[in-house]
């Protein structure tokens, strides 16, 4: 009866692992064809990793499930035209508040938007208002990720997302700003070789977030890295270099990082960066190695992005029944 047992549990853990892979091969099919706007059979199977056989199924299953369509076949000098697949016209809203401000991007399924900059109404129908602006072209938005100051009142960020999930009818998530960029800097930027880092940025007040395997800890409350909290002297320092010195000697005693990421606004010259190392190595027994953003652009926009991306290619990925190999 054992032995029975144990060839069932092993059968179950066998047919979830299956399961999971072809979720997976889903999922780096529609973000493959979302990434290249437009993809053959071909140019999936070689880009996912499968054979060509493997993708043709796999297609169609995601084209049956509305997860992708199939457009107008590429001509071609000699034999069939090759099948040509693309995400359906539909895509994400990413907003950057700051207190003062919100950038809104909106990108469709094509990687073609607009960006709009507006008064910071920080609410949810300035949130729906935003996205309204910016997602036009698009059926409709799958996902929208917000990025907010980390020193807002505890439970800004659910009042957001639940109050502008209502008016738009999309997902809306709410992250830190210092959550997004260090996300971005992990995937595209200074940290993208390098799983575990410290990224120190102002978002307004001076803030440290730790990446650990590429993914940014916020603690229980999302309060980790307040810096200005945990330590009330800080408060009370100017708000140049000796700031950003203090906060990096207390995370470098506390964590011992490989890597200190400085946000733009806290490395406005190579000559401030090179007297934040040499202060830092004279401090700290151990210091890390020091480097600016390598983020182009809006490093909070550009993490929510990511963010976004994953949402809606995991969110279509699911709608499939995806066939075995």
């Amino acid at each position: 009866m054992s032995d029975l047992v144990k060839r069932a549990g092993g059968n179950t853990r066998w047919i979830e692992t299956n399961k999971e892979m072809r979720r997976s091969l889903a999922a780096g099919a529609i973000g493959a064809i979302s990434d290249g706007g437009m993809l053959t059979v071909r140019e999936v199977a070689e880009t996912v990793g499968m054979s060509v056989v493997t993708a043709n199924k796999l297609l169609n299953a995601l084209t049956a499930a509305g997860a992708i369509e199939e457009v107008a076949r590429r001509r071609v000098a000699k034999g069939p035209k090759p099948r040509v697949f693309r995400v359906p016209r539909a895509g994400f809203v990413t907003v950057h508040a700051d207190g003062l401000r919100m950038v809104a991007r909106g990108v469709d399924a094509y990687g073609i938007g607009r960006v709009v900059t507006v008064a910071g109404d920080l609410s949810p129908e300035g949130i729906a208002g935003l996205c309204a602006q910016v997602s036009d072209g698009a059926e409709r938005v799958r996902e929208v990720v917000v990025g907010i100051p980390s020193d807002l009142p505890a439970g800004t960020a659910e009042r957001l997302a639940a109050g502008a999930t209502e008016l738009i009818g999309s997902s809306v998530r709410v992250r830190p700003n210092a959550h997004l960029a260090a996300l971005a800097e992990a995937e595209i930027g200074a940290g993208r070789d390098c799983g575990d880092f410290v990224l120190v940025s102002a978002d307004p007040s001076l803030r440290v977030t730790m990446v650990l395997d590429g993914k940014p800890r916020t603690g229980r409350h999302g309060a980790a890295g307040a810096v200005h909290r945990m330590f009330p002297h800080l408060a009370g320092l100017p708000q140049g270099h000796e700031r950003t010195l203090s906060a990096i000697t207390l995370v470098c005693m506390v964590a011992d990082p490989a890597l200190v990421v400085l946000s733009r606004p806290l490395t406005r010259s190579d000559e401030l960066l090179d007297e934040v190392r040499e202060t830092v190595a004279r401090r700290v027994p151990t210091p890390p190695r020091i480097v600016g953003s390598a983020v182009a652009g809006d490093p909070v926009l550009a993490g929510a992005a990511r963010l976004a991306s994953a949402g809606m290619v995991a969110e279509l990925a699911g709608r499939a029944t995806v066939p075995s190999a």
